[in-house]
């Protein structure tokens, strides 16, 4: 089916859609039911956005097959796979068959495709993954104050100089008063901060770090904890910080940001998804946590050259759209490298400093004896293939939508679109 649809043209193929809008195309595939795991920062553009919207969509399958998700993390998620080495691992609780995919906000390297590719039993293990970027998020920074203290008006924003967002993450020492912007204190404002950071590695935690890292200009300590992917992901944050007053409360960025909002004095990260739906804005909200204190939290807008900018758009997506990546050498096929893809302009003005790509993987090959035995049988797998082939065409075509930016991420920049749409058009080819 692919090959005939290469020969009639991508026009052809459109018209072909409308047609039958609703309906399978002739002599569809059979798909299975598949799961994907990782990435937390994709679980609500996973469950509200690609998912339902994938199960409404015209797709090369007979039916559309039920797609579910299991939200982890980015590094448990590519553990699962083998990325470390020592091969597959086994499903995680919630999960009702081996993930047929898996989400990440940091792309592997060379090295941990390669060891995922020996744990597959691809055929070439250093080609056995194919990489592909699914969506851009803002990692926002969240903040609650101290029960005594308030905006200087209701209208001024939080706001964080990113040197003071380095020393803060750093040294761990800073009060309320001087890591925040436009903020007073009725009361002593000497207490220091309480840092939530997540306990397991964590692609938005690289996405972070590796933030600071440039404000940094690559200086000690913070070059050393984002030297190599896997330094850069995990849990790991300068010895200062560490000793002081950091609380590496929560596996994923959802519970970071309801630890935030649930405690006063207190900062972490998140995607911008998740902190939106656990309740932070960019504008101030008083409530009362279970302790019955009042406070308030909010979004933090952060410094990028002359002007802070927020993380979100006026429309709701992450304001991402003009954010810019060192990726123009870099194609989506298998084996491809797109771990060091990182934001490069933090300093430019009407550019949120602090975006990230998120990936989905998949296997090159999925009727290797190691993922047989995984997914039930040749038969299913062969049907698990032409799920993630078809269900990731769509998230990187129909999936870049209003849907998504109302959910507060960001669709892919154009470049990377074109790169993804090329790599669909020959998918046959990588996805077997």
């Amino acid at each position: 089916m692919r090959e005939k649809l290469k020969g009639i043209g991508v026009l052809a193929v459109a018209s072909v859609a409308i047609m039958i809008a609703g309906a399978p195309a002739a002599n569809a595939e059979t798909c299975a039911a598949v799961q994907g795991a990782g990435s937390s920062l994709q679980n609500i553009a996973q469950k509200e956005v690609w998912m339902p919207g994938f199960a409404s969509a015209v797709t090369l399958c007979a039916a559309n097959p039920l797609v579910t998700y299991n939200s982890t993390s980015s590094g448990r998620g590519k553990a699962q796979w083998g990325y470390e080495g020592g091969g597959l691992k086994l499903k995680e609780s919630g999960e009702t068959s081996f993930p047929a995919f898996i989400g990440t906000d940091l792309a592997p390297d060379a090295g941990q495709i390669t060891n995922m590719g020996a744990a597959g039993e691809q055929p070439t293990h250093s080609e056995g993954v194919l990489t592909v970027p699914v969506a851009q998020s803002a990692i926002s920074v969240i903040v609650s104050l101290p029960t005594d203290c308030r905006p200087k008006s209701p209208s001024k924003e939080a706001e964080i100089e990113p040197t003071l967002l380095k020393e803060e993450w750093e040294k761990d020492l800073l009060t309320i008063l001087q890591y925040v912007k436009n903020v007073e204190c009725t009361g002593s404002d000497s207490a220091a901060i309480l840092l939530e950071a997540r306990s397991s590695n964590s692609g938005t935690t690289a996405g972070f770090k590796r933030y600071l890292d440039l404000v940094a200009a690559g200086a000690a300590p913070w070059n050393e904890l984002t030297e190599t992917p896997l330094k850069a992901e995990e849990p790991n944050w300068p010895s200062e910080a560490e000793k002081t007053h950091l609380d590496k409360c929560c596996t994923k960025g959802s519970e970071v940001a309801s630890t935030v909002l649930n405690t006063p004095n207190s900062s972490g990260y998140a995607d911008l998804a998740d902190a939106r739906h656990e309740g932070f804005t960019t504008k101030w909200v008083d409530h009362l946590n279970a302790a019955k204190e009042l406070y308030l939290s909010a979004i933090a807008l952060v410094k990028s050259n002359t002007e802070f900018e927020s993380p979100e758009e006026t429309s709701g997506g992450s304001n991402c759209k003009n954010a810019t990546y060192n990726e123009e050498t870099r194609v989506v096929k298998p084996g491809a490298d797109w771990s060091t893809a990182q934001q490069t302009n933090i300093k430019t003005n009407k550019a949120y400093p602090i975006c990230t790509l998120t990936f989905d993987l998949a296997w090159n090959k999925y009727d290797t004896p190691a993922l047989v035995s995984q997914y039930g049988t040749l038969a299913v797998t062969e049907e698990t293939r032409n799920t993630v082939r078809n269900y990731l065409e769509w998230v990187t075509s129909g999936g870049q939508s209003a849907t998504l930016k109302s959910d507060h991420y960001g669709e892919l920049p154009a470049g990377i679109k074109t790169k993804d749409k090329e790599a669909f058009t020959t998918l046959g080819l990588y996805i077997k």
